[in-house]
Parts: C-alpha cells; structure tokens; sequence
C-alpha cells in the first residue's frame, strides 16, 4: 500500500537491489553493496559497514570522528580520525591513546580473575616490542610486570611485587634489573632484596652522584650528600662531599654523626673532613 507515510507491507519481502536513499538527500542512504553487506552513507562517504566477519566503521578512510558518550561523560571514547588518535574521557586526544580524569586518576587496572593465586604468577604488565628487521632485533625490548609474593593463602606473607626487565644483548634476551618487593625492598641486579635499598654488581658496583649543573665559584654549591634519619625526623648523620669554590674544584669530604642537642632531640656534628692533599681534621 502506498500512502502519505509511506510504503506498507503487510506479508512477503521488500526486494531492495542496492539502496534506501533519503528524500531530497541523494548522498545518505542504507546501502546492500553485496552479498551479506550492509553499509551506511552520509553526505556521499560510508560510515559504517556491517558484514559476516566484522563490523567496521569507517573504512574509507575519511576525517570522520567516532564517539561513544556515558551516562555523564560526552567523549567516555572519541576517536580522533585526523590524526589518528584515541581518547578516554577526552575530547582531545593528545597521544595515540590518552587517558583523562578530572581527579584522582586517570588509573589502569590489570586483574587476574585466578581464584587460587600461585607464587610468582604474573598479575599484569606492560611490554616494549621493537619490529627491527635486523638480526635478531626483533621482540619485546622492555617489560615491566607485577607478580606475586608468595602463593595466596590469607597470610600476611600474600602480596605483590615489581619487575622491571631489560635487554642489553643481541639477540634480544630480557633481564630482570630492578625489583620492589612485597614489603618496599629494592633490588638493583637481585630479585631478593633484604635491605630498603640493595645493588649488587658481577665484577663491582658503582653508584654516581651527579651535581651535573652548578657554579663551580661558590663554595659548596656543588655539594653531593647522604643523610641519615630516623623514623622520628631526628638526623642520625651524614656523609657529605663540598666543592671549595673560587673555581678550584676543589674537594673536601666530610662525616656527620649525631649527637644530643639538649633539647629533647638530636643534631649532627662534622667530626672528620678530609681535603684533596689527604689532610684530615
């Protein structure tokens, strides 16, 4: 039946050989471009292509924005089709994914639905990857991964730890370098770190302290120091290294141990300095 409202149909098919095309709007249109095909058109340019194996939006390639809109944020997911870049929660997507809140956050949440936890099984973690066609540079690079402690039991021993790996070599063999236990230990170059802070080396280990920008004129401007405090805030002392000034680059080392300071706390003193000719006082 033909009438005002349309075309109806009340049994049978409507035979449609190509499209559904807008009245007075020619470049919009429902289209069947082929066997098992449905596609939608606006202003002359496919949006939206819907097939037996995927539904793709946006496959010719156009400078047109896809959007998802929340219950309270307008752009949960934009896509940013001139230059090729995602946002959450952004309308204006900075990297090829940005992430964005308005406070505390935006956060990232890796779970591991495993409801029996073993030790050392792996939470979650990002990876590197390099596609270099050269021998054997190929693969990931770089990881970062957390893991467990131990196995999940309900003991206070259940936690988690950090993995920061490497690799130095070719062909590529990732290396665990740095680790943060479960209970804030660091290890640099062991993974069973027993101190807050532990570095261990094959042939030796160097720590380098670097006032990289000073004013070599001023007398301890350049000054590199280790200080030692305890749970109480009080100074327990230092080991301090002072350039002398007036541009001689002079060095002078100096040990500080604390001492009672008669009111109710602990100050430290310098008892021993020692020059670049050898001097000590």
């Amino acid at each position: 039946n033909f009438d005002s409202n349309g075309i109806t149909i009340s049994s049978g098919n409507l035979i449609i050989p190509d499209s559904i095309i807008h009245n007075g709007d020619s470049d919009t249109k429902i289209r069947f471009p082929s066997a098992n095909v449905i596609s939608f058109e606006t202003a002359g340019v496919e949006k939206i292509s819907m097939g037996t194996g995927e539904v793709t939006f946006n496959d010719t390639g156009a400078d047109v924005d896809f959007r998802i809109e929340g219950d309270t944020n307008a752009n949960l997911f934009k896509v940013d089709a001139g230059n090729d870049r995602i946002g959450i929660a952004t309308s204006s997507p900075d990297q090829l994914l940005h992430l964005a809140a308005a406070s505390n956050g935006p956060f990232i949440r890796f779970e591991n639905t495993d409801t029996t936890v073993s030790s050392d099984q792996t939470f979650g973690g990002l990876e590197f990857e390099s596609r270099d066609t050269s021998a054997g540079s190929a693969g990931v690079i770089a990881k970062i991964d957390c893991i467990s402690s131990a196995a999940f039991d309900g003991t206070s021993a259940n936690g988690g730890e950090l993995r920061f790996h490497t690799s130095g070599t070719n062909s590529i063999s990732l290396q665990e370098r740095i680790r943060i236990d479960a209970i804030g230990n660091v290890g640099i170059g062991t993974n069973n770190p027993s101190n807050k802070v532990e570095i261990v080396g094959g042939t030796g280990v160097n720590v380098l302290l670097n006032a990289a920008t000073h004013d070599a004129s001023t007398a301890n401007q350049a000054r590199l120091q280790l200080g030692f405090v305890h749970s109480g805030g009080q100074a327990l002392g230092h080991i301090k290294l002072d350039e002398g000034g007036n541009n001689s680059f002079d060095g002078i080392l100096k040990l500080g141990v604390p001492y009672n300071n008669q009111s109710g706390g602990s100050s430290t003193r310098e008892v021993i300095e020692a020059d670049f000719n050898g001097n000590i006082c």
